[in-house]
């Protein structure tokens, strides 16, 4: 029968500030009656089973009177409505579940694996049930020793900030953070080799990234939606999937690594600020639509090494002046404006500009296009304005959600009105006008469509 020895601790009351968490630091030493702990494994290992009221930081030592920490007992922090920050040693190999349960104020967890045990790996939700929770304000973690981060792991989390980890993580699985909307920092250990599909997608706000030199692939959709501006790929990495930096709207500049063979479908599609893109000799294949809808290339080399390209690669990249095409393969005729197909050399025809309100606009064949807006109006108003015709995808990431579009419109192009955020659209002109426009117009819009006229 385990014997239950309830040891008091002494909490150091140490006055600290920190940014994220004010308050004291309450650490276990050897004094008693605060932690409730139960001896273990013949009384060789500690069990955490109970905490009592504390305000700000709580810090577990790994080892106790000499007795090593290993497990913390299901809902041992629950209903501690003052904490803010936890941290759980790397001794721990055993965690019950609801550990944090009730927990509002939680600001901060280092854990060293995500569920049950390193080899047991569950949702994070795991560390919060079964109790009722709180809306918590949230939220960083540390993960300082956990060889895998399970399928779906943080996903849909909206309170997720920050997270990192240790150099133990060697693969994260799909969709393990997919759609956590308030993530803006990941940064990852020296042993990460594998990024499985979605597993980062549509994480919106993900702005800062970092990438250790051991990573040798990234999934499908891996990346798709994320808002860095910038990431490094290393050397060791040798395969990147289909889509995996899909719709990156703010990427500005990518370095394909020597051991990249292949760049699949879609990989930066609508990446629409991406101007600099650097290929290596090695590079064989480019997928189809892989920079489709890039908007800010101007220019590219295709090295000498390629022996396979796709249909339509740069459609839609309207200020591609210039593609120094070294392989022996032609380009596929693509229905972008500027005609792209197999010279080396591709003539401007047309000119951009942005207007007052944030309109970018491409001129060409008697229509000013709107291209892109970078404005950050709700609503917006296309009645004065020198445009007569709306491109593809022009509003896709744009903040609009609602637009009026008057007679001064003559022309929607294909999914010219799909928008993530668009949610009522109005035309201020006769129904019967929608028969010059493309087929498809609103093809992709879940807006409301009212027409005036």
């Amino acid at each position: 029968m385990k014997k239950v020895l309830l040891l008091a601790v002494f909490a150091i009351a140490v006055a600290m500030l920190f940014s994220s968490c004010r308050g004291k630091t309450h650490e276990i030493t050897e004094e008693p009656e605060t932690f409730g702990l139960e001896l273990i494994s013949e009384g060789k290992e500690y069990k955490l089973i109970s905490v009592s009221q504390f305000n700000g930081e709580v810090i577990i030592p790994e080892i106790i009177n000499g007795i090593t920490v290993t497990a913390i007992g299901g809902e041992a922090f629950a209903n501690c409505t003052g904490v803010k920050k936890i941290t759980i040693p790397k001794s721990v190999t055993f965690i019950e579940e609801g550990v944090f349960a009730n927990c509002p104020n939680l600001l901060y967890i280092s854990v060293p694996f995500i569920g049950q045990s390193r080899t047991e790996p569950k949702k994070f939700s795991f560390f919060f049930s079964p109790l009722k929770n709180e809306l918590i304000t949230f939220f960083s973690v540390i993960v300082s020793d956990a060889p895998l981060i399970s399928n779906a792991a943080f996903k849909d989390n909206p309170y997720l900030i920050s997270i990192s980890f240790g150099n133990s993580l060697t693969e994260i699985e799909e969709s393990a953070f997919e759609n956590c909307s308030k993530l803006g920092s990941v940064s990852f250990g020296k042993g990460l080799e594998k990024i499985n599909g979605s597993a980062f997608k549509d994480c919106k706000n993900l702005r800062n990234i970092e990438i250790s030199d051991s990573l040798k692939s990234i999934g499908t959709e891996a990346f798709w939606g994320c808002s860095f501006n910038n990431i490094y790929l290393p050397d060791t990495l040798t395969d990147i999937g289909i889509g995996a930096f899909n719709s990156c709207s703010y990427l500005t500049k990518i370095t394909i690594p020597s051991n990249v063979t292949e760049i699949k479908d879609s990989t930066f599609f609508y990446c629409m600020n991406l101007h600099e893109v650097n290929f290596p000799d090695t590079l064989i294949s480019i997928g189809n639509n892989a920079f489709a809808f890039s908007t800010k290339l101007t220019n590219i080399t295709i090295p000498s090494s390629v022996i396979e390209i796709g249909e339509n690669v740069f459609e839609e990249c309207v200020k591609l002046v210039q593609i120094t095409n070294l392989s022996q393969v032609d380009l596929s005729p693509s229905d972008s404006s500027q005609e792209i197909r197999t010279s080396t050399e591709v003539p401007f025809t047309g000119f951009l500009s942005v207007d007052e309100n944030g309109l970018e606009t491409y001129s060409i064949g008697g229509r000013n296009y709107i291209i892109n807006y970078h404005g950050n109006q709700i609503k917006l108003d296309l009645t004065n304005t020198n445009c007569n015709a709306i491109y593809k995808f022009a509003l896709l990431f744009s903040t609009v959600e609602e637009i009026t579009i008057a007679e001064n419109i003559i022309y929607l192009d294909a999914y010219a009105l799909y928008s993530m955020n668009l949610k009522t659209v109005y035309i201020d002109m006769p129904f019967e006008s929608a028969n010059d426009w493309d087929k498809d117009w609103n093809t992709g819009c879940d807006a409301e469509i009212i027409w005036k006229s």
